[in-house]
């Protein structure tokens, strides 16, 4: 019913904020692009109802109930009998430790007992003849340790003489011997300082002669590359004068030739101009003559300036001969030095070697030496300490040869004493100390007993086992059976992993920390609404079971720890899930309720505005409960009446809709007409 009734309500506020924007648009058409204000009026009906109020908060799921699991004691684990998620119930053998230790405890214990009581009934019945012939027995032997104690006296005092004596003796020798060392390694120490010299002497002489060496190869580079420059010039210019010799001939052909048609062509001209001088024939043959002769003239240049050529190549070669022939002497002369020098430097680095082998070797002789001082020091240091620990040993010895010659001489009286006791009937003392000894023993066998059944770790209550954390063959730690921390529930952390984790999954909870305020308001037993964010589809009842006494201050935020049983839990839901809790901290049922924007305070008095024939009145009322939305009136107000929301100014622009609406719409809150 209330649903259609707020079906209604929404269908009345669209239509209500419609005309309005209606009313607002025609005033602005009218009014043109003049500013002008508007005043939306609103109202809503007085409902009777349920008011509710309500705190929210977050937390997380937890179990009741979670319980660390360990056996008393560590050990090592033998068996686990159950799983993780296995309900189990309070008794049920979870998990056994190796109980080989206990077990012997108990075997130790039970011999104790067994000791005890015979020495008990030793005591009530009395001195056997056998008994009597054993201490005899004891007497004779006591005699016998006294002499033996005696001649062991003896004996150390004589080994004790002989050990200070060779103890002496090897001190005296470890001193000789550090003399004699102490005069090699001044002889050492005289022959490295002589090696030094020579090593010095050595390498200055090295020195020299790698520098002369360095000279004379220098030197021998240089008549070296002055040999091969001349070799160089000697190759180019008897190429030079090979192709002018083959020139040279070439041209001696040319004049040859040229002779040969100088003489043809005067042949002709002869025989032409004999004939008629003044013919062209004879003409054409002087002329040919002529070049004939130009020709031989040329040649005959050629061959004049071949010959003056090989003359000066011939200068070139004799030249070139000489400067090979002395450059070649010199480079064999810088070479014979650079040899010599070389000879001189290798010479010198082996004389240099040879010291620095020597130098090296005293060098060692004298760190050996030192060495062999150090052994020296200590071997007298140690041959001191042995004469010393030899007397005190030797004093030891004899003192404890001493105490027990006398040990022996008091075990002697102290038998002959406890055979004397020992014949007398048994003292009120030594009976009740029999008893307390067994007493003693079976307190002791029941404490080993109980070791051993803790070797087999029980479920202390019923629920489901959580988590293992051990393995079969590990070691575990004892301490018992323990409440599990609510932060380590929360969480996930603990400071250490128990054997078993057992928890109480038939009573969930929700744990949720509220502002001071809202804290203020809950009650043990009050209803809330739980909502699990992993299961966004469902919804949970539960109410109020204990509110912390103490803050918790995160960033200094204060909050209250609240703690909600859940009263229909599902499997689903498990321990530290995030959840969201609603708490209904005040309700009033079947009240007359307004939207608490429409109720005005004042100091305590509290009105509304109620419309009444179209006019506006102030009503006084007094008011209950202030729910979520509305608030309840408890007089002044009638179901039904019709009460006046603040209103709202709309403000048009120069264009466009009033300024006063939203571009999506008319402003909300327009409902809540009608009821």
């Amino acid at each position: 019913m209330s649903g259609e009734r707020g079906g209604r309500r929404v269908w009345f506020n669209a239509a209500l904020g419609a005309l309005v924007i209606i009313g607002a648009v025609g005033a602005y058409t009218s009014i043109g692009s003049k500013t002008q204000a508007a005043t939306v009026s609103r109202t809503v009906r007085a409902e009777k109802g349920v008011v509710l109020a309500t705190v929210s908060a977050t937390g997380n799921v937890k179990a009741p109930t979670e319980l660390a699991v360990n056996f008393e004691t560590g050990g090592t684990l033998t068996s686990v009998t159950v799983q993780e998620g296995q309900k189990v119930t309070r008794g049920q053998v979870l998990a056994t430790e190796d109980s080989v230790a206990a077990e012997n405890q108990v075997k130790t214990a039970k011999a104790s007992l067994a000791s005890a009581q015979a020495n008990l009934q030793k005591l009530l019945d009395g001195m056997t003849p056998r008994e009597k012939q054993q201490n005899a027995v004891a007497v004779e032997q006591a005699n016998a340790s006294l002499g033996n104690a005696e001649k062991s006296l003896a004996a150390t005092k004589s080994v004790a003489k002989q050990s200070t004596a060779s103890s002496t003796l090897s001190l005296s020798q470890a001193k000789e011997q550090q003399k004699v060392d102490e005069a090699q390694l001044a002889s050492d120490q005289a022959d490295l300082n002589k090696a030094n010299k020579d090593v010095a002497t050595a390498q200055a002489a090295y020195d020299a002669a790698t520098a002369q060496a360095n000279r004379d190869q220098a030197a021998y580079d240089s008549a070296n590359a002055t040999l091969q420059a001349a070799q160089k010039q000697q190759t180019a210019d008897s190429g030079d004068s090979a192709l002018h010799q083959q020139e040279q001939s070439q041209h001696q052909t040319t004049l040859s030739n040229a002779k040969s048609n100088l003489q043809t062509a005067q042949q002709t001209q002869q025989s032409s101009c004999s004939s008629d001088p003044l013919g062209a024939a004879c003409a054409s043959a002087t002329a040919a003559t002529a070049s004939a002769q130009s020709a031989v003239n040329s040649a005959q240049a050629q061959v004049d300036a071949d010959t003056a050529r090989a003359t000066e190549d011939q200068k070139k070669a004799t030249a070139n001969q000489l400067a090979v022939s002395d450059a070649s002497n010199a480079a064999s002369a810088a070479q014979t030095a650079l040899s010599d020098s070389k000879t001189e430097k290798n010479t010198a680095k082996s004389d240099l070697t040879s010291d620095e082998n020597t130098r090296d070797a005293d060098r060692t002789a004298v760190d050996n030496q030192k060495t062999k001082l150090r052994t020296d020091a200590n071997q007298v240091e140690t041959a001191q300490a042995n004469l010393g620990s030899t007397e005190q040993q030797n004093a030891q010895s004899e003192q404890n040869a001493q105490t027990a010659v006398v040990n022996a001489q008091e075990s002697k009286k102290s038998t002959v004493a406890g055979n004397a006791v020992k014949e007398q009937s048994a003292s009120a003392a030594d009976m009740a100390n029999a008893e307390a000894s067994v007493a003693t023993a079976e307190a002791n066998l029941a404490t080993a007993q109980t070791s051993l059944d803790q070797a087999t770790l029980t479920a202390p209550a019923s629920g489901t086992i959580a988590s293992i954390g051990a393995t079969v063959g590990g070691t575990v730690s004892g301490g018992g059976t323990t409440a599990a921390s609510s932060a380590d529930s929360t969480t996930g952390a603990a400071a250490s992993t128990p054997l078993f984790t057992l928890v109480d999954l038939d009573g969930l909870e929700v744990e949720a920390g509220f502002s001071e305020t809202d804290a203020a308001k809950i009650r043990i037993g009050q209803a809330a609404t739980v909502g699990i964010d992993a299961l966004p589809d469902e919804k949970f009842a539960a109410h109020v079971v204990s509110i912390d006494t103490l803050s918790t201050v995160v960033s200094n935020v204060v909050t209250y720890n609240v703690t909600f049983q859940l009263d229909n839990p599902t499997a689903k839901v498990k321990p530290g899930m995030s959840a969201d809790v609603d708490v209904i901290v005040a309700q009033a049922d079947n009240a007359i309720s307004v939207s608490s924007s429409a109720v005005q305070t004042v100091g305590n008095r509290s009105t509304v505005t109620v419309r009444r024939k179209g006019e506006d009145v102030s009503v006084a009322v007094v008011t209950g409960i202030k729910g979520d939305s509305s608030t309840e009136i408890v007089t002044g107000l009638t179901a039904g009446t019709e009460v006046v929301l603040p209103t709202t100014t709309l403000t048009s622009g120069t264009g466009g809709l009033p300024s006063g609406l939203p571009a999506g719409g008319p402003p909300g809150g327009l409902g809540g007409l009608g009821g």
